[in-house]
């Protein structure tokens, strides 16, 4: 009987042992009325003073996730209720905690600010690069559109790289992106919209000139303009639009575009012409009728007068067709 007692006792001193052991140890959490992060997470160590000799479970309290604010600058209103609810279902050992917690914690996520100013420059140096690169001799500025904003990205060492995905514009805006990272991680992106403004000597009409009527030198002259939504076609040379004949009328100051030039007739259809052949070094001529209008340089149909066989020949002037026999 005195065994089984001594065997009795041994046995409870060993359970209130283990019991004790195992007993979590006291912390005190002192909850504060603000609280700042630097990532996504509300973590109950960035809002709160934790006091614990236990390493493990003092670390364990600091890491309570309790929600998350996913944008940079963005601010959280938690009631001492919602904290409550969160602290339980966090899944951490609540036991033996002595807390302090206000009515209401607001938290705030940090961030920095990029501004408008600050992209629109990074975008310009990248456009003004790109410009110079594609070889680009004549007069050019850049525009930056309205519709860039600031952008607010998480804290940290930032890096800024700008991208051209559509490539260089002239008669329309060009996009830049302007991508950010922070610490070496993706961050966001800002859309920049540059207007591409060239100019150039170019010709221009000097009066007023009917459609259809032949160029002269009085019509014409030289004028910086900007070129940008007539990057192609325009004219720089006005022995070039001389003698030639404008499709549309045009106003003092046009810009003379080379695709609504047209050459005049200089031969008529059915108008006598000669006809000089070259054929294998040798020149021969013989005389022909023109079977169509032709303009110089433009190649027509004539037909040879004494044999009656029709061929193509280019226009040389008002009375001649240059005819090519191959070998």
């Amino acid at each position: 009987m005195m065994r089984e007692k001594i065997v009795i006792a041994f046995a409870f001193a060993i359970f209130s042992f283990v019991s004790s052991a195992s007993a979590a140890a006291p912390v005190w959490v002192t909850v504060n009325s603000t609280g700042v992060i630097w990532g996504e997470d509300i973590l109950l160590g960035s809002i709160a003073n934790i006091a614990c000799d236990d390493g493990q479970r003092l670390q364990d309290l600091i890491n309570m996730k309790l929600g998350t604010i996913l944008q940079p600058g963005g601010i959280k209103n938690i009631s001492a209720y919602v904290l409550k609810l969160k602290i339980q279902s966090s899944g951490v050992d609540s036991d033996n905690i002595t807390w302090s917690i206000p009515d209401n914690i607001t938290v705030t996520r940090m961030s920095q600010t990029v501004t408008s100013a600050q992209i629109i420059t990074e975008a310009k140096i990248k456009m003004e690069q790109a410009v110079r690169e594609s070889g680009e001799q004549r007069g050019w500025e850049l525009e930056p559109l309205n519709g860039t904003s600031d952008m607010v990205i998480p804290p940290g060492e930032l890096q800024m790289d700008a991208e051209i995905p559509y490539g260089i514009k002239y008669a329309v805006p060009t996009i830049v992106y302007v991508n950010f990272k922070v610490k070496g991680k993706d961050a966001g992106k800002a859309v920049c919209r540059l207007q591409l403004h060239i100019f150039d000597n170019v010709v221009v009409a000097a009066r007023a000139v009917r459609a259809n009527s032949i160029l002269t030198t009085d019509d014409l002259r030289l004028e910086k303009k900007e070129v940008s939504a007539v990057n192609i076609y325009y004219m720089t040379d006005l022995d070039k639009a001389v003698g030639e004949m404008p499709r549309y009328p045009l106003k003092p100051g046009d810009v003379v575009r080379e695709n609504l030039l047209a050459s005049p007739v200089l031969i008529a259809r059915g108008a006598p012409v000669h006809i000089i052949v070259n054929h294998n070094g040798l020149k021969i001529q013989t005389d022909g009728t023109a079977m169509t209008n032709g303009s110089k340089d433009e190649f027509i149909k004539v037909k040879n007068s004494i044999t009656g066989i029709v061929v193509n020949g280019r226009v040389v002037d008002q009375n001649t067709v240059e005819v090519q026999m191959d070998n």
